[in-house]
């Protein structure tokens, strides 16, 4: 064997890292290379002491664009979200193609790669914390319109986070983040890089 120092642990931790056997098939075939994750935004998190500081801060911002129901205030979006302590995260985009799916996917086998990839999800209050700490050209980002934050499908009734941009302006949104949700190839979502 060319690299004898490795042990069986090493090789299953690599092997986990690339997505586990699909993973391997797929860069093994040519599928899909391994792709270098770089920060897109450093954004500090737990910055507010409570939920209703975090919306006041939303509404003072401006940061108001058409949210779905009507009341064109982001801050309407937030409820039972979870305020983080203070900490700094990296942000990176990832479509999934990237993740080596090219069709339609669900949430839950996005989840499993991108966790593999040392991707992990973005605490409730990220989307947020980006619409107030950072200037960003949606459409530019993302090449659509929209931008979504990989988020624990486990909380908010399965609901997650994102930034839409109407009349070039960003603006918070939800969007079903159910594990058995499907999604396309081209769409992208935010993780932590961890």
């Amino acid at each position: 064997m060319k690299y004898s120092k490795l042990n069986l642990g090493q090789i299953e931790a690599l092997v986990n890292k690339v997505g586990g056997l699909e993973g391997v098939i797929k860069i093994l075939s040519g599928r899909v290379g391994v792709v270098r994750l770089k920060p897109w935004q450093t954004v500090q998190l737990g910055t507010f002491q409570s939920e209703s500081a975090l919306r006041q801060a939303l509404d003072d911002a401006g940061s108001d664009g058409g949210y779905e129901d009507g009341s064109g205030k982001s801050s309407r979006v937030l409820n039972d979200i979870e305020i983080s302590c203070p900490q700094t995260v990296d942000l990176v985009i990832v479509g999934v193609e990237d993740l080596g799916l090219f069709d339609v996917h669900t949430m839950e086998e996005i989840y499993r790669i991108a966790k593999g990839m040392g991707l992990d999800y973005c605490p409730d209050e990220t989307a947020a914390q980006v619409l107030l700490q950072c200037k960003f050209n949606l459409k530019k980002a993302t090449n659509g319109n929209r931008l979504q934050f990989a988020m624990n499908p486990n909380k908010r009734n399965g609901n997650g986070f994102r930034i839409d941009e109407k009349d070039g302006k960003n603006y918070l949104n939800r969007y079903s983040n159910s594990l058995f949700y499907q999604r396309s190839g081209y769409e992208k979502f935010v993780f932590v890089l961890r």
